[in-house]
């Protein structure tokens, strides 16, 4: 999955809701450009892909990735439990939640 970012600092603090969708998907995220910001804490913290903020880092992801495929017929996934956070149904069940809380 390819998450394209911006390199500008008005992007800081910005989440894009793409990066939901590609967590729910369950495969691995690369992600190009834009600040080191939540965006690269939640890949980490998941174990979900990785980030390349210059043109060397993205040659030698695609070149790791490229190998790993050649060597196992696909890229594999490696993400953990804690993924399982940031899907659209974790996300809008916790809303859910929170409101039935204040509604009594």
């Amino acid at each position: 999955m390819l998450l394209l970012r911006w390199n500008d600092n008005k992007e800081n603090g910005n989440c894009p809701a793409k990066i939901y969708e590609y967590f729910g998907f369950k495969r691995p995220i690369l992600a190009i450009g834009g600040p080191e910001d939540d965006v690269i804490r939640m890949l980490n913290m998941t174990n979900s892909g990785e980030f390349a903020n210059n043109s060397m880092d993205l040659q030698e992801l695609i070149l790791k990735y490229y190998n790993e495929f050649l060597n196992y017929g696909e890229v594999k996934y490696h993400g953990n439990n804690k993924i399982d956070n940031f899907t659209y149904y974790s996300i809008a069940k916790k809303y859910s939640d929170l409101l039935n809380s204040i509604a009594g």
